[in-house]
């Protein structure tokens, strides 16, 4: 095996495992699976193509005996440790729901569970223990489609200068179709973009590119040493920075790691003097070896930061939160276990004289391996029990009184009408009904009102109620005021009136630019958004504009990064004033809604292994400051509303109330819960509508 490519997989690995484990600079580390499906493409395709060119013929089923005797073993003992650790440590719905993601990895489809359930890969301390499986599923499907494109043009083109060029046109076609259709996929913010194979083939298919094109290289020496020595640096720059110290869109950091390291594949290291960098980490015996044990430390990476960050921090369970040092040790685990996983599983059983002689023993074990891992899991989902611990998450017992910052009509109202607690509350939900709660939403979620795509275009249509009244109200914010959306209905309805909904995920209303706080990249989508919806308003003048709008990561207009903590808080509480502004301009009733508590952890699954005394969290502590939420201008035409105590008492926020499960996450509420507060909407609401 070449020096260099053990280098890239070094490289790949380490910018995967030091991206989960947040380590810093390494926001886009998860650059290095794209690089080792690149390297995936350039060694399968050549390997096929040796195989073409020697025996004319491509003989697929000891290339499958070979996949299943490299891949199986060492990803079936990950699992299995995975559904033992999972008994042991995560029981609850996190814990079902990752046995099932055990079974779709078990038979290397994970990509296709995880594309069909729209899990967020994005959101650690939400997925699974298996998320890192769904770049296995990938390569597998790769080993089959791609072989049988081959097998298939050996067929059809016998003459051997006709098939490269028949193939340098294929695995081009295929390249532009899978990235276009990537990037329409992302536009729209499908998970497909990341998890489906067709989202994925031209990453192969440019590695394909490169080991074709090396048989026919006639690159000038002069160009191809300026290329190497680009390309060299530019990996070199992915390794150490992961974000090459300055704001890039992820297609386009994606483009630049495949294209550098498509070209060093092609091309090969030279041992020139500008390259004396790359040339002594190709020549660094550990970069070599971390390439050599590359797969078995991808394989154990995320299983042992998971685990490792809910038995090091149990109640936030998620690496960011464990010290750095501990990270470190977790990361050198990883490192042992894939060592000694890589020379008693992986290597040994691939290399096992009596597999390597027997196709049909081979894919005997490969399908013994994935029916015992998924029959083992299936015995996990049915026997292992749920455990209800009654050890609070967060000691309530000291919290402090919560301000809120009512009219004092509107606190009478919110005493009077809205759900109070019942003894009956501190029963505890079954699975069935904390599973519906996770999926509580409003119809805005399902008829596309509620909005997630990236392109910040407004809303068409999203009228609600009498269509042709001459009323109209407007629910205008982010996830935090669609979530009143079935309450607001019920009142529009009641007023006859007409309702818009104009809300967007993730995006405060405020006249600031925000970043994803996933990424901690410039939402552009939500700025053009904001506009429109404003521009909207002005020219429709409604009657009433309900607004939710506070807390979010500020982009600094001077740096273009995120602002500081302290000129974080001026600029929001500028952004809100200029959003009064614009808003005053229209004539409008204008109510602000209070921004949600936003709490600690998630509540489902905290009650999927707590009992509902022991998910209380303190209120105080959830409230961002009301200036973010609340003009600080008193006009007749404001109205504040702040709701916290309608889901939450002075001191604490509970679980459940009424007999019903409050939260559906750490900071929205159920549907279910949103409709309870329809009588107060209904006494806070009406009257403005009509007046």
């Amino acid at each position: 095996m070449r020096k260099d490519i053990q280098a890239l997989r070094a490289i790949a690995v380490l910018l995967v495992i030091f991206f989960h484990a947040k380590l810093p600079f390494m926001d886009n580390g998860f650059l290095g699976v794209d690089i080792f499906f690149v390297i995936s493409g350039y060694l399968i395709i050549g390997l096929l193509l040796r195989e073409l060119e020697l025996k004319n013929r491509i003989d697929l089923l000891p290339f499958f005996a070979r996949r299943v005797r490299r891949l199986l073993p060492a990803a079936s003992l990950v699992l299995l440790s995975t559904v033992f650790l999972i008994a042991l440590i995560t029981p609850g719905i996190q814990g079902q729901d990752s046995l099932v993601d055990v079974i779709a990895g078990s038979f290397l489809s994970a990509n296709i569970r995880f594309g069909f359930a729209a899990v967020d890969y994005w959101s650690p301390e939400l997925v699974s223990p298996v998320i890192h499986y769904w770049s296995l599923g990938v390569e597998e499907q790769f080993y089959i489609g791609f072989p049988l494109l081959l097998v298939a043009v050996a067929l059809l083109i016998k003459n051997p200068k006709s098939r490269k060029y028949v193939l340098v046109g294929l695995l081009s076609l295929i390249s532009l179709i899978s990235f276009f259709y990537m990037f329409s996929e992302q536009r729209v913010e499908s998970t497909w973009a990341f998890y489906s194979p067709l989202a994925r083939a031209w990453e192969f298919a440019i590695g394909g590119l490169a080991v074709v094109a090396h048989r026919w290289n006639k690159t000038p020496k002069s160009t191809t040493r300026i290329v190497v020595i680009v390309a060299s640096y530019l990996v070199i720059g992915l390794a150490v920075f992961g974000t090459l110290t300055f704001q890039l869109s992820a297609i386009k950091l994606t483009l630049l790691a495949v294209f550098a390291v498509a070209a060093l594949l092609h091309f090969g290291i030279p041992n020139e003097r500008p390259l004396k960098i790359f040339n002594k980490l190709i020549d660094y015996t550990p970069i070599v070896w971390l390439g050599t044990i590359s797969y078995s430390m991808y394989l154990w990476h995320w299983t042992v930061l998971f685990f490792g960050s809910h038995v090091l921090k149990p109640n936030f369970p998620e690496p960011s939160y464990v010290p750095f040092y501990q990270r470190g040790l977790l990361i050198l685990l990883t490192v042992l276990l894939a060592q000694l996983t890589y020379v008693f599983v992986e290597n040994s059983l691939r290399n096992n004289p009596t597999l390597v002689s027997s196709v049909k023993k081979s894919f005997i074990l490969g399908l013994g391996l994935s029916v015992g891992v998924a029959s083992i899991s299936l015995i996990a989902l049915k026997f292992v029990p749920t455990r209800i611990s009654d050890k609070a998450i967060i000691d309530v017992s000291n919290a402090s009184v919560a301000k809120v910052f009512n009219a004092e009509y509107v606190d009478e109202l919110i005493e009077r009408l809205s759900p109070r607690s019942t003894a009956s509350d501190l029963n505890q939900p079954n699975a069935s009904e904390i599973n519906f709660a996770v999926q509580d939403f409003p119809e805005t979620k399902d008829d596309g009102c509620l909005r997630t795509d990236s392109e910040g275009e407004l809303q068409v249509g999203c009228a609600y109620a009498n269509l042709t009244s001459k009323k109209t109200v407007v629910l205008f914010g982010s996830s935090h005021a669609n979530m009143f959306f079935t309450p607001v209905l019920d009142s529009v309805e009641k007023a006859d009136a007409k309702l818009l909904v104009r809300t967007r995920s993730g995006c405060p209303v405020s006249k600031l630019d925000y970043l994803d706080l996933k990424t901690m990249k410039f939402m552009p989508g939500c700025t053009k958004w904001r506009e429109a919806v404003l521009a909207e308003l002005l020219k429709i003048r409604p009657d009433v504009i309900l607004i939710s709008t506070g807390g979010g990561a500020v982009r600094d207009p001077l740096t273009k990064v995120r602002a500081t903590p302290a000129r974080e808080s001026q600029l929001m509480k500028q952004g809100l004033a200029g959003l009064v502004d614009e808003l005053n301009a229209t004539g409008s009733k204008l109510v602000f809604i209070r921004e949600t508590p936003r709490h600690l952890f998630d509540y489902p699954e905290c009650l999927s292994t707590h009992t509902v005394r022991a998910c209380s969290q303190p209120l105080a502590e959830s409230l961002l400051d009301p200036e973010y939420s609340f003009p600080a201008k008193a006009d007749p035409k404001i109205y504040r509303w702040d709701l916290s105590r309608a889901m939450c008492d002075e001191k604490i926020c509970p679980a459940v109330l009424s007999n019903m499960i409050v939260w559906r996450d750490k900071h929205h509420i159920t549907d279910t819960y949103a409709k309870s507060l329809s009588p107060l909407f209904n006494a806070l609401l009406i009257p403005l509508i009509k007046r």
